[in-house]
């Protein structure tokens, strides 16, 4: 039998006896996780097939399918459904943008439930990656046979932590949540203890960002309300709703609590806060997450389930720093939105922020609001608002505290975003490489400008001697004349080129970086010339795989 069922039957918690009532009638041969947009535009549930075959050892019926202790179950994963989010179908294409015919002439639906013949009989549509076994003695705690729970790709992270002798996380950290009783008819506004919700808890690890609702400080103070006390250091991750976003609590919150949306993680032992958040940030802690989500619909994560993530603890501690430069951003306003342009040696404009952002600045501007439906504020209006103009010394220090708040937000932003990968790094490769990735500030070359005023040294190439080829020492060649004398060889070299790139991009490690001397090194290397570099494991980088590299490409010129 193959049944189609909701996914939450798969992997809730509180259908356990559900799923061990099949198992104990019946011998579950496979779980396919079928795509969301499947069943689209009918529905948009999650869903997945079951194939069962029911138990049978009567020997007078013959025994079809005798009863086993243990047995592999066979998992799949659909990736593709072959319908967009409006349930539209999706094709095959060729290489060139055109759907791709079959041999009865038809369109080929992009799934990838099955292979599809083409035109040609020795070409088919191959199954991508995506399918496991896992015996049903193995399965998890809850007897979960949702087949995303054992994909091989999560399987083959979680082995790559096991052999970092990563732990569990509940080792590092205690695991609670956010307030369980009904709390919104005492929701009010600024002021009051904040009260965050899921969707309060954003990505860039800040919760001071969030624009909570709050509570009074009598409620907050409540015997209900005290487990769900935030204190500086946790960890705040929202566990329903949009999944693995979080922040962490800073000394800057003297009191706030939180919604049964909210897992706090505080740490018990010398791992830090900041690295929890970074190492859950980061693909392995990601992958995880949303591994043990469970549901159909709303989905989430259930507090039992943390002792499944994996945490990989450093050996050592780490501290970096990273420098941004502000660029002027080119923009313009759309029209829901009022533009004021300060004038200059009256009104300083972050003190004007300030006060328009305060609770006596939007009680003024809201007096302006026009409309039944749809309000708005016309720009009239807004001229109308009075401004208190306070001593020009006064604006600027205002200036200088915004400045100084805004620098410190974005360089913490920075560093996590530096440690997140950090991280990644230390448990692909290890922990020296992390640091050389930390300490060259490579993040900020990615999200701002780059963190040097000059290149000192770029591609280039030598002559036979092993010297910088340059105009000024004329020993230049015109690549005219390379063209004119190796055209036949270089529409061979060619074809080639594509292939060597990729090569060259998964066997170099390229957080070694080569740069000034070592370029020039490494030229004089390929050369055959002397050489002497100071770093053992670029030279052995060079010895190891340029060196074979290049008798490989002298090798296919040959040919």
């Amino acid at each position: 039998m193959a049944i189609v069922l909701p996914q939450g039957r798969f992997n809730n918690s509180t259908d356990e006896e559900i799923r061990k009532f099949i198992a104990a009638r019946a011998r579950i041969i496979a779980v396919v996780g079928l795509h969301p947009n499947t069943f689209k535009p009918h529905t948009g549930t999650k869903t997945s097939i079951l194939f069962l075959q029911k138990w049978n050892d009567n020997p007078k019926t013959g025994e079809l399918c005798p009863k086993l202790e243990d047995y592999p179950i066979f998992f799949a994963v659909s990736e593709k459904g072959g319908k967009d989010n409006s349930g539209k179908y999706i094709y095959v294409k060729d290489e060139l943008g055109k759907p791709k015919i079959d041999g009865n002439g038809h369109l080929i639906i992009d799934n990838d439930l099955y292979n599809h013949a083409l035109n040609d009989s020795n070409d088919s549509k191959e199954l991508p990656d995506g399918v496991a076994e896992k015996f049903i003695n193995n399965l998890e705690r809850t007897f979960r046979i949702d087949a995303d729970f054992y994909k091989p790709d999560v399987i083959e992270f979680l082995s790559l932590l096991s052999k970092k002798n990563a732990q569990s996380l509940t080792n590092y950290v205690k695991v609670s949540d956010g307030n369980h009783s009904k709390i919104t008819e005492y929701l009010q506004d600024y002021p009051g203890v904040p009260y965050y919700r899921g969707k309060d808890i954003n990505t860039d690890f800040f919760i001071e960002n969030a624009r909570p609702a709050y509570i009074s400080e009598s409620k907050y103070n409540q015997k209900q309300m005290i487990r769900s006390h935030f204190l500086s250091g946790d960890v705040l991750l929202s566990i329903k709703g949009t999944i693995g976003n979080l922040s962490f609590i800073t000394d800057i919150l003297k009191k706030s609590t939180g919604s049964r949306s909210i897992a706090a993680l505080r740490p018990i032992s010398e791992i830090s806060s900041e690295y929890i958040a970074a190492f859950l940030r980061s693909k392995y802690g990601q992958v995880q997450l949303k591994r043990i989500t469970r549901g159909t619909i709303q989905m989430e994560i259930i507090l039992e389930d943390f002792d499944q993530i994996q945490l990989y603890p450093l050996g050592a501690a780490y501290v970096g720093k990273a420098n941004l430069y502000n660029t002027p951003i080119r923009a313009i306003c759309g029209s829901s939105l009022t533009l004021m342009r300060p004038i200059e040696n009256l009104i300083n404009p972050y003190y004007l922020l300030v006060f328009l952002n305060s609770s006596i600045g939007k009680l003024l501007t809201r007096r302006s609001l026009r409309g039944s439906v749809q309000q708005c504020i016309y720009p009239f209006d807004t001229k109308k608002v009075p401004i208190p103009l306070l001593e020009k010394s006064i604006q600027e220090q205002i200036e200088i505290a915004i400045r100084e708040g805004e620098e410190s937000f974005n360089k913490s932003l920075e560093l996590l975003k530096i440690a997140k990968k950090a991280v990644e790094i230390a448990i692909e490769v290890n922990e020296e490489a992390a640091n050389d990735f930390r300490r060259n500030n490579w993040p900020a070359t990615l999200y701002v400008e780059a963190p040097y005023q000059q290149v000192l040294s770029h591609g280039f190439v030598v002559d036979e001697k092993g010297h910088k080829m340059s105009k000024s020492l004329g020993n230049v060649i015109d690549p005219e004349d390379i063209t004119e004398q190796f055209e036949g060889l270089l529409k061979i070299i060619s074809p080639i080129l594509p292939f060597l790139a990729e090569e060259v991009y998964q066997n170099v490690p390229f957080y070694f970086g080569f740069a000034g001397q070592e370029s020039i090194q490494l030229a004089n290397y390929s050369l055959n010339l002397p050489v002497s570099s100071d770093t053992k494991e670029k030279s052995e980088l060079i010895s190891d795989f340029f060196l074979p590299l290049r008798q490989e490409i002298y090798q296919a010129l040959e040919k």
